[in-house]
């Protein structure tokens, strides 16, 4: 330790020259990602992880207004779905019968009251979006089928457990549900 002012060890190390390093760290991180203290090192905002723009700023509470109309608007659609006893999907299929009829009714009295509709945008599904979607499916089900198979011909022991697990799991919760919801 005589002559070399450098060679400290960890446990050797002045508060000074903790808090230096913990400066330089400080320095360091806030200029890669620029903007102040980030929580474990991280490179982007919540803000810009969430994906930024107008659906961030609500999420983040930022226009606190919308947000709780937001939440509002939510927990009015929980308690309707949850008091009529329907499905959400019957409500979803109910709600969009009933916007087809106002636009059909509004695309007809259109020319009585001598208005003109916004053009509705042309939905086209292209062979190429279609080609990559059925490619995608037939991947993710040919994967499938190869661990099925696998099972099957005993390879693949673990996964055979773990089918066994979620298919006893799935078949107590059935039965608890059955038991005590009846």
């Amino acid at each position: 330790m005589e002559g070399s002012g450098q060679d400290h060890s960890v446990g050797d190390l002045s508060s000074d020259t903790r808090k230096d390093r913990a400066a330089d760290q400080y320095s360091s991180s806030t200029m890669v990602g620029g903007g102040g203290y980030r929580l474990f090192d991280r490179q982007l905002s919540i803000h810009q992880v969430i994906g930024g723009g107008k659906v961030a700023d609500i999420i983040l509470w930022k226009c606190w207004g919308i947000s709780i109309v937001v939440i509002v608007v939510a927990t009015v659609a929980w308690l309707m779905l949850e008091r009529s006893g329907l499905s959400f999907l019957t409500i979803s299929s109910d709600v969009l019968l009933i916007l087809i009829i106002l636009r059909f009714i509004w695309a007809n009295s259109a020319g009585i009251l001598n208005t003109s509709l916004r053009p509705l945008p042309e939905l086209v599904l292209s062979e190429e979006m279609v080609n990559n979607a059925a490619a995608s499916f037939r991947a993710k089900v040919n994967n499938i089928l190869l661990v099925a198979h696998d099972i099957a011909h005993g390879k693949d022991f673990r996964s055979f457990f773990q089918a066994c697990d979620n298919h006893c799991l799935f078949e107590m919760h059935g039965l608890i549900m059955l038991t005590y919801c009846a």
